[in-house]
Formats: structure tokens, C-alpha cells, sequence
């Protein structure tokens, strides 16, 4: 599951049937009603779950996020520094 999608979740009021929704699943969770047996599901493959990693960043876009708040944390050090700093005489 991507990780946008896990924190969409409200977990205080979370209906786990209505969750396993947003989970990338195949099948049903229906017996036969001849047999009782359930019906067999294929296995997810690595095709599809490649499919979900492309709600994520890539790295490079990640990296430059990275930078962009690097240079924001220290414009908003500095000024907090002159505004901290005591008056010289």
C-alpha cells in the first residue's frame, strides 16, 4: 500500500472492511455456494505492485525537496538570530 494512501487513514474511527478496500488485492472473499470451498485467487505479481510506487516521489524530486527546505530552515535561523541577538553598544 502506498504510503499516501495508509495516511489517509483515520485510525480512531477506521472500518477494517472498508479499509482492506484501499489495500491492492485480488479475489473476493465469497465461498461457492456448491462447494463451500473459496474460489482460488492469483497471486499478486511484481508487475502490479510496481503499479502503487508510482504514487511515490522520485528521488530526485525528493532530494530537491530536501534542499529547498534546507535553504528555508536557515533564512528562518538567521533571522532569528538578529532578531534574538543582543543590542551591541
Amino acid at each position: 500500500m502506498a504510503r499516501t494512501a495508509l495516511a489517509r487513514f483515520e485510525f480512531e474511527h477506521l472500518d477494517p472492511s472498508d479499509a482492506i478496500e484501499s489495500f491492492l488485492h485480488r479475489g473476493d472473499f465469497k465461498a461457492s455456494r456448491t462447494t463451500g470451498a473459496f474460489t482460488p485467487i492469483a497471486p499478486l505479481t511484481p508487475a502490479d505492485i510496481q503499479s502503487t510506487r508510482s504514487e511515490q516521489p522520485a528521488a530526485g524530486d525528493l532530494l530537491l525537496a530536501v534542499r529547498r527546505m534546507r535553504e528555508e530552515f536557515k533564512a528562518e535561523i538567521a533571522k532569528l538570530t538578529l532578531v534574538s541577538a543582543p543590542p551591541t553598544n
